[in-house]
């Protein structure tokens, strides 16, 4: 057995063991305790670090360059009603048993519509859509500071949907602020960003953002009519009605572009009139008060590949082929021929119609150009001095100043225009009815889109001055029009 002095002993070597384990544990465990603590508490200072230094959004300054030059517009006019949205619910029942009924007075009403431009010049000039000025009435712009100023129409181009506006009464120049910054639409690639600015539905200066999603889009059948000469620049920046005549901008704040139109059925498909074709068309209004393009002559038709083969193009299906030669046109004296192939013009490669209509129209009057065209095969070049497109009268004659269009016809073309063309029109003379109004003496009498006038009573109507002459005579007489509708000729009495 072990001496009580022994058992002594060892107990206090347990305590001791014990004592010194516990310690160790507990520097062990309060140096661990230590680091976690300290990393605990520098995890928020590091988190707010980072939030603070989340950058600002790039176009929050877009917004506040562009903002001041972006303006209203309302336009307001008095019409009178059709003769439609005069009929009682019960004029038929009593026309029945009571015979006609007196006519009733046409009240008018006032029609209100709006949209976007943008200032670009000191002096009050603001430029958009042609669409959002036409038909008259009265214009008033409100600037992003709330005030409004009366405007009158500089000049406006229905081929590119194009117009310039003046303020009116201007006491001093604007700020410079207040100009918008213009840009070079050339540059732009599909990819980069595209900033809409406007008025939608009446929502002033509503920004919205995306991408230029295409660029030279062209042959959109624009609804109520769209430009002859399209090269829109494609977006899914959100546009929406109002949106017209306002501009597109880079993520640098520089206007690439007008807002024009949209596809209704879908979403984030918008298209705007680049700035470089706008600030050439705007330059020619504000000096000319018109544009002046240039002409050939020709009615071209684009290649399909079935033509391409068939005309031994070779596989190419760039280029247009020339249907109709005009006569004593520069086409008709620089030897081009009916069949002809253009596939280049004046150093450029022709892609389609539509590019080909632009490269005439952009080339300077009197220039003399060289085309390369395929004739048998085989390329041959010939060379042509540009003339002058001849005017034609976008809306119907405007003899009276009333906006009330003469007999009802509301609109007529040139027949070399290419929007004639377009419909099929194949005259040398005359001019063609392209809208005629509901209920008016002209549809009364018959008269529809796509007849071609080559008489108003005695006078040979050889072009847009014949006609318009003609519109400012006869006081109340029935006038007697000769028409052509196909290949058929009728003469038509039309009693205002």
């Amino acid at each position: 057995m072990r001496s009580r002095l022994d058992r002594i002993r060892l107990a206090r070597a347990g305590t001791v063991a014990v004592g010194v384990s516990c310690l160790l544990a507990g520097i062990i465990l309060a140096s661990g305790l230590g680091w976690t603590a300290c990393a605990r508490a520098e995890r928020p200072e590091s988190d707010i670090t980072t939030i603070t230094a989340v950058p600002q959004s790039p176009f929050v300054a877009v917004a506040k360059k562009v903002g001041p030059s972006v303006v209203n517009i309302r336009t307001r006019k008095v019409v009178e009603m059709r003769r439609q949205e005069l009929q009682g619910p019960f004029d038929d029942f009593f026309r029945e048993f009571f015979g006609e009924m007196p006519r009733r007075e046409a009240p008018r009403r006032n029609v209100e519509g709006q949209g976007s431009g943008f200032i670009i010049d000191k002096k009050g000039l603001v430029l958009t859509n042609n669409h959002v000025v036409a038909g008259g009435g009265e214009l008033t712009v409100k600037l992003s500071d709330d005030r409004e100023f009366m405007a009158e129409v500089v000049g406006a181009d229905p081929r590119t949907d194009v117009a310039v506006l003046r303020l009116v009464d201007l006491k001093k120049d604007l700020a410079g602020s207040e100009v918008a910054s213009l840009g070079n639409s050339d540059d732009i690639e599909v990819g980069d960003y595209a900033i809409a600015i406007g008025n939608p539905f009446g929502l002033e200066r509503t920004v919205t953002q995306g991408i230029v999603s295409f660029k030279g889009r062209s042959g959109l059948p624009i609804a109520g009519g769209g430009p002859v000469y399209q090269d829109f620049i494609q977006t899914d920046a959100s546009i929406n009605y109002g949106n017209s005549g306002g501009p597109l901008v880079n993520i640098r704040g520089e206007v690439i572009g007008i807002n024009t139109a949209i596809n209704p059925a879908g979403q984030g498909i918008g298209f705007a009139i680049p700035i470089n074709m706008a600030r050439g068309v705007a330059g020619q209004l504000i000096d000319k008060g018109k544009v002046v393009r240039g002409y050939l002559g020709v009615v071209p038709q684009e290649v399909t590949p079935e033509l391409a083969e068939g005309l031994g193009l070779k596989g190419r299906t760039s280029g247009v082929i020339v249907a109709t030669v005009q006569e004593e046109t520069p086409a008709s004296k620089s030897g081009l021929e009916q069949g002809d192939v253009i596939v280049r013009f004046d150093g450029k490669e022709v892609s389609s119609v539509d590019k080909f209509r632009q490269m005439v129209a952009e080339t300077k009057v009197g220039a003399k150009v060289e085309m390369v065209v395929v004739r048998d095969k085989k390329e041959l070049k010939l060379r042509a001095t540009i003339g002058e497109l001849p005017e034609e009268t976008a809306a119907g004659p405007e003899a009276p100043k009333d906006d009330k269009p003469w007999l009802g016809i509301r609109r007529v073309l040139a027949v070399n225009s290419a929007e004639a063309q377009q419909m099929g029109v194949r005259e040398k003379q005359g001019v063609v009815i392209r809208e005629v109004e509901a209920g008016s003496p002209a549809d009364r009498a018959g008269l529809r889109a796509g007849d071609v006038i080559k008489k108003v009573d005695d006078r040979v109507v050889k072009g847009m001055d014949d006609y318009l002459s003609a519109a400012k005579s006869g006081g109340s007489r029935p006038r007697v029009l000769l028409i052509k509708r196909g290949e058929n000729m009728y003469f038509v009495a039309v009693k205002p």
